[in-house]
């Protein structure tokens, strides 16, 4: 198991778990509900294992990812909603965008329909005002 302090919050630890490391048949679970990651407090847990079998195992995949999960903490979702995900995912653009994490931003966006069966364009002209509201409280 390894970790990293988040790119985009410094308060925020990045746990990498794969199969064999002790705690990932207890995390499982928690994977098969939430994807291929999920934040808890100020940790954010990946599941490399599935990373590295669906090919997102790359650096720009996982700062999307998570940039995304932050996403979630900046809008204070603490339940999990279809539309969330989408909000998250936005949020995450936004994110990347912000750092100049040029890979990680086209990431997102390419994935953007298929995740939320909307495109990214139409999502900014009908959501960004709301979303971003909500990141200046």
């Amino acid at each position: 198991m390894d970790s990293r302090k988040s790119k985009f919050d410094s308060s925020h630890l990045v746990v990498f778990v794969e199969e064999g490391d002790e705690q990932y048949n207890k995390l499982k679970p928690m994977f098969r509900k939430h994807g291929l990651g999920f934040k808890h407090g100020k940790t954010i847990v990946l599941d490399l294992t599935t990373l590295k079998k669906e090919g997102y195992a790359d650096d720009h995949h996982i700062t999307f990812i998570e940039a995304h999960e932050l996403g979630h903490a900046l809008l204070d979702h603490l339940v999990t909603r279809k539309e969330f995900e989408a909000e998250a995912d936005y949020v995450g653009i936004l994110l990347c965008e912000n750092r100049n994490f040029k890979k990680s931003v086209a990431i997102g966006k390419k994935y953007f329909k298929q995740r939320n069966g909307i495109s990214f364009e139409k999502y900014a002209e009908k959501h960004d005002k709301r979303i971003r509201s909500v990141l200046k409280r």
